[in-house]
């Protein structure tokens, strides 16, 4: 079983404001600012947002948000970043791409990060119908739940290793249980994912789980980066699932 944190992936620009430059100018530099917030394990939202660390990927730049949750970086250099914003026991949020032409104040949207859940993936296991062009896998969790949390099944065509990048080409998104630690589901693999993926039959897929926050689905918590093309994941967070290998159907 591996920890780990997830990202959030957003690719988004910053434009500069009274300021004629069309393009990024090394040579300015400017400040930016923002807020975040912060939800509980229920998807509710904390009052105090201190404690938070925004910091720029390849810099040595970074703050820590204050308890209504602003934070500012100063004399940040015209260029192209990826910002991490961390806080022990939350989802972690990246965004990537962000281009800064300096020469002002800019501010970023205020970006939300969810407290990883008290439940986790203890097992999957999996296999192929070969039959029903479909994976069955069943899921075992540390308890039950009771709030419709998700799980969400990532399926790769690279084996999935300590790097915490992760090829992902699909994935399932079941509900956990109420009452029982155990989660029956599978993935129908249609005739539209062996095209689009070049899948093969008989060659070999690898699928890892994890728990989504309540009320978020992987697409607004996904450590997906589609600059790469990847799930990337950090260190010691969410728990991960082990990874099971099984065959295309």
């Amino acid at each position: 079983m591996k920890k780990i944190i997830t990202c959030l992936s957003i690719c988004i620009l910053i434009l500069g404001c009274d300021s004629e430059e069309s393009s990024t100018n090394p040579h300015l530099s400017g400040d930016i600012e923002g807020w975040v917030s912060l939800y509980d394990d229920l998807g509710n939202s904390l009052q105090d947002k201190s404690g938070v660390t925004i910091s720029i990927d390849n810099t040595k730049l970074s703050t820590i948000s204050i308890s209504n949750g602003y934070w500012k970086i100063n004399e940040v250099s015209a260029g192209i970043y990826n910002f991490l914003f961390q806080k022990d026991n939350f989802f972690t949020v990246k965004y990537h791409n962000v281009q800064f032409v300096g020469g002002g104040t800019y501010y970023l949207d205020e970006i939300p990060l969810r407290k990883v859940p008290s439940v986790f993936v203890t097992e999957l296991e999996a296999s192929s119908n070969l039959s029903g062009h479909n994976i069955n896998f069943k899921i075992t969790t540390s308890n039950p739940d009771t709030i419709n949390r998700r799980i969400n099944v990532l399926i790769s065509k690279s084996p999935v290793d300590s790097s915490g990048l992760i090829e992902y080409i699909m994935s399932a998104k079941p509900l956990l249980q109420a009452t029982l630690v155990h989660t029956e589901s599978a993935k129908i693999i249609d005739d539209w994912y062996y095209s689009e993926y070049e899948l093969i039959k008989g060659e070999p897929l690898y699928l890892v789980a994890y728990v989504l926050p309540i009320g978020e689905s992987s697409s607004s918590i996904s450590p997906y980066n589609p600059a790469t093309k990847q799930y990337e994941f950090y260190s010691d967070n969410v728990t991960l699932s082990n990874v099971v290998m099984v065959t295309v159907p």
